[in-house]
């Protein structure tokens, strides 16, 4: 083999080694952190009933879309 053949095995060994150790670094890293974790939401113990939820709210109510409705004249009062 040439020395310009070596150099070049050489770099692309370099090349390969330096990428895998930034890949076992970056597992490493993900690792240690999924382990760590521990979640920060609270939690309640949850029971089987009836959900009862008032909103008390003020404003307008506006239509997207509105159209005209035809009914009979002699149909009556609405309740």
């Amino acid at each position: 083999m040439s020395s310009k053949m070596r150099s070049l095995l050489k770099r692309r060994w370099r090349l390969a080694s330096v990428v895998a150790a930034i890949v076992i670094a970056g597992i490493g890293f993900a690792t240690a952190r999924m382990e760590r974790a521990t979640p920060t939401i609270s939690t309640a113990e949850v029971k089987l009933g009836e959900f009862i939820d008032n909103v008390d709210v003020r404003g307008q109510v506006k239509t997207l879309k509105s159209m005209v409705l035809t009914a009979p004249s002699g149909a009556g009062d609405i309740q």
